[in-house]
């Protein structure tokens, strides 16, 4: 089944019920409840045991063994999953091992383990309950934490039902007590205990597990075998590293301060009597490559190998939350998923990363900060100049182009946007789908209105409004330059290319290199005869602060990214008290904040929401996520994107239109389209609600 035919395949399912979105919004809850206690510093240092960690990563392997030797265990490096599963086929062989019991074991997910030892008749027993229905349904996992977030008790209660041949009722507990019951004999009888690792010590071989059952313990316990599968990027240097992480995994992964269980496990050669006597235990660590050491020497993707598997990233992506891992994803799925596929799994197997719609929510929300929309810009780019690029991200491409040809006749332009038979046209030609309203084209654009405004009485300012402002609202940057006019200084609209985010949510990076030297060179210049650059777009800040600087690695683009500011933000630098001088009140109005996903302020504040309450208004506000629409992404057909962007969007204005606010405002123009097209509720830039009290 196409991508496209599986994600309307999964959206028709999940209609309303949105499975994976509200079982995730569950753990933002309690996360955002306690993540205040974990330090900006505590998160710098555990980013930099992992650079360590992994820069070190030979000598810690050394190390790990040396420790695992003089406990009596055993150490293999496996190259590729294969060699893996073989290890551990060639260990139930010697030893006549028939039944396995397995706990935290994400990484026999990535190698297909499991498949391996059934081949040859081995019973293998998932013991982490939403491991185990997932085996029993025949599914992979959708989700590295919760494996069956997608599927409701009813579902869950009929795969036991078929198992146990008999009636499970829907209840969760009851459920639990029937798989525990079978569980206790599989433990005691068990040839073979398999284990992944959250963490491995090199400098005495310990391994740590973080869970909330705590059935590594009971397997462990009885086993006389214990096998040990993790990738080799978890080795860090020390138990102090470890004590330093575990303040941050539970509370991002689960919203909890501990997990309900943190095991130490040091191989220990007995297990508990199986008769009269300790049996003697033999302890096996497989650490595996798979495509890590590679991933070590590639720059562009290398800080995915920090990633500590917290999940943070699945919680707030909005494509996943719609669809799910079994479509976004492969064995890895979410944000973390499309590198670590094509790390482990291979290049051909990412497609799904067309799902992926930059909206960075993911790099937000990672303790590590992770630049993960970077990285899984260059996998989209990899893949296409390897496999080719689909056919509706090369028509998408030519969006400046379209935008500059259709502003040329606007009045015909708009015309042609309200005829059905012409946007079925566009929806074959250019693929951006025909139910998704488009804006309509100003009759002038902003630089035939205006190009400069005002006195350079405190400063010269350069205004990047992009494309979307300056063909079809010019009006709000109007109004924008007449106030930072009236408050001293002197305004020019730029003559710039728009900042190119469609080239880098689609991979076509060569493309966007291009074009961010283009602007860097122009804005530099500038900058360097003392102007300041304001953006009124957030996605247009987002790429001067982060992708250019990653795009170009260039002194330039750091000056620029260093004298670029949001509209907003700007102000904000001026003062409230100065700014509400010049602007009327907005006592009375209330309004429904959206904060746009590429708004990001340097000091990490809501500037929207200061500046609509320093002029009075009341504000209601909660921190949901994505709008959905994502530019162009949101408008394409059949599947390719308008589909989840709906969902998303109606989930959102779902939540919105229950807080109170006579409008929704939001500083960003796409969001703006999503909300005008699904919501009851009035749209409104702030630039539209304020009026000044004198214009300079």
């Amino acid at each position: 089944m196409r991508l496209e035919e599986q994600v309307l395949e999964k959206l028709s399912l999940y209609k309303d019920s949105w499975p994976m979105l509200k079982n995730n919004l569950r753990i933002r809850e309690r996360r955002e409840k306690i993540i205040s206690e974990v330090s900006s510093e505590l998160l710098r240092e555990v980013r930099r045991i992992k650079e360590e960690s992994i820069e070190n990563l030979e000598q810690n392997i050394e190390r790990v063994r040396k420790a695992l030797e003089e406990r009596g265990a055993e150490l293999k490096i496996a190259k590729d999953g294969a060699e893996a599963s073989r290890m551990v086929l060639e260990v139930c062989k010697q030893y006549g091992v028939r039944l396995v019991v397995k706990s935290k074991s994400l990484t026999t997910e990535e190698i297909e383990l499991n498949k391996v030892l059934e081949s040859e008749n081995i019973e293998v027993i998932e013991t982490d309950l939403g491991e185990r229905i997932v085996q029993l349904a025949g599914q992979k996992p959708s989700h590295i934490l919760g494996p069956a977030f997608h599927m409701t008790r009813d579902e869950v209660a009929e795969i036991f039902t078929k198992y146990y041949g008999r009636p499970i009722p829907p209840d969760p507990q009851q459920i639990v007590l029937e798989v525990r019951k079978e569980f206790r004999e599989k433990y005691q009888r068990a040839g073979m205990a398999i284990t992944g690792a959250n963490i491995i010590i090199a400098e005495n071989g310990a391994m740590v597990l973080v869970t909330n059952e705590g059935n590594d313990r009971l397997a462990l316990a009885f086993a006389p075998i214990h096998i040990v599968i993790a990738g080799v990027e978890k080795i860090v240097s020390s138990t102090r590293d470890v004590l330093k992480i575990l303040k941050i995994l539970p509370r991002n992964a689960t919203g909890q301060r501990l997990s309900s269980y943190v095991s130490f496990h040091l191989p220990n050669m007995t297990a508990y009597p199986r008769g009269a006597r300790l049996s003697p235990r033999r302890t096996i660590y497989i650490l595996i490559d798979n495509g890590r050491m590679r991933a070590r020497q590639d720059q562009e993707i290398k800080e995915i190998l920090y990633c500590i598997r917290c999940a943070s990233c699945l919680q707030v992506c909005p494509p996943y939350n719609m669809v799910g891992g079994h479509v976004f994803g492969y064995i890895y799925s979410g944000p973390m998923g499309i590198p670590w596929t094509m790390i482990a799994h291979g290049l051909e197997k990412t497609y799904f990363s067309q799902l992926c719609n930059t909206c960075g929510l993911c790099r937000e929300a990672c303790p590590l900060d992770i630049n993960l929309p970077y990285i899984n810009s260059i996998v989209k780019e990899r893949y296409g100049k390897r496999f080719g690029c689909p056919p509706l991200n090369k028509s998408l491409k030519r969006y400046e182009s379209l935008i500059t040809l259709a502003s040329r006749a606007p009045n015909l332009s708009n015309k042609l946007l309200d005829s059905n038979f012409a946007r079925k046209v566009m929806e074959k030609f250019i693929g951006i789908d025909s139910r998704r309203p488009l804006p309509r084209l100003s009759e002038k654009n902003l630089g035939e209105i205006f190009t400069e405004l005002g006195l350079p009485e405190k400063g010269n300012i350069l205004l990047y409004t992009d494309s979307l402002i300056y063909y079809m609202y010019p009006d709000w940057a109007v109004k924008a330059a007449k106030i930072l006019s009236s408050l001293g200084y002197r305004v020019i609209i730029p003559s710039l290319k728009s900042c190119g985010m469609p080239l880098i949510q689609y991979g076509f990076m060569d493309d966007a290199r291009r074009l961010a030297g283009h602007n860097v060179e122009y804005l530099y210049s500038l900058i360097e005869q003392g102007y300041i650059v304001v953006s009124l777009e957030p996605t247009t800040q987002e790429c001067l602060t982060n992708y250019y600087p990653k795009l170009l690695a260039s002194e330039k683009s750091k000056v620029v990214a260093e004298n670029s500011y949001g509209f907003f933000e700007f102000l904000k630098k001026i003062g409230w008290k100065e700014v509400t001088k010049v602007l009327k009140s907005l006592q009375g109005v209330y309004v429904t904040y959206h904060l746009p996903c590429h708004s990001r302020a340097r000091d990490g504040s809501i500037v929207v929401k200061e500046f609509l309450e320093a002029l009075g208004a009341k504000v209601y506000f909660k921190r949901i996520g994505c709008c959905g629409l994502a530019g162009t992404w949101g408008m394409k057909k059949d599947g390719h994107g308008h589909d989840i962007s709906i969902e998303i969007g109606r989930y959102l204005v779902r939540e919105y239109e229950k807080l109170g606010g006579e409008f929704i405002v939001t500083e960003c123009s796409i969001c703006l389209l999503q909300f005008q097209h699904l919501s009851n509720l009035p749209s409104r830039h702030p630039l539209q609600l304020v009026q000044l009290t004198s214009i300079k």
